[in-house]
């Protein structure tokens, strides 16, 4: 049993490929696999300023921003409420770059309100989730 969370970028592609291996898993399954780790924040680069995608909801139960900011969240939050009439809460934020903000548009897309706000459906709501959890991190 592994933990992918806590290893570095060597260490989860090797335990990935190890694992593929012992089982016979197609090659199309591990590249897909590895995409989505990429897609949840493992193995990013921290070179520069940390940038992130972030999630708010407008309301308790309102549609979900899935946003990305080269800032913190919580100066993205109060630019935002100044525009909003309903309170916007923080529900999650994870290391990302706009190529990880574009990847979960398209995983939501079925979601999708308008622009970046998509319905706060629960496959959206167990994303969110795993990212608190530090499942993503």
């Amino acid at each position: 049993n592994i933990s992918l969370v806590n290893l570095v970028e060597s260490d989860w592609v090797n335990a990935l490929i190890d694992f593929s291996e012992r089982n016979d898993v197609p090659e199309e399954l591990v590249a897909e696999t590895e995409r989505l780790f990429r897609l949840w924040g493992f193995g990013q680069e921290h070179d520069g300023p940390r940038t992130i995608v972030y999630f708010l909801q407008a309301g308790a139960s309102g549609p979900i921003k899935i946003g990305y900011s080269s800032g913190p969240a919580s100066k993205r939050l109060a630019a935002l409420q100044t525009g909003s009439s309903e309170p916007l809460r923080l529900l999650a934020e994870v290391d990302g770059s706009r190529d990880t903000e574009a990847d979960l548009h398209r995983k939501f897309a079925a979601y999708r309100r308008n622009g970046e706000w998509f319905e706060p459906h629960p496959d959206i709501i167990a994303y969110i989730s795993v990212v608190r959890s530090g499942g993503c991190q």
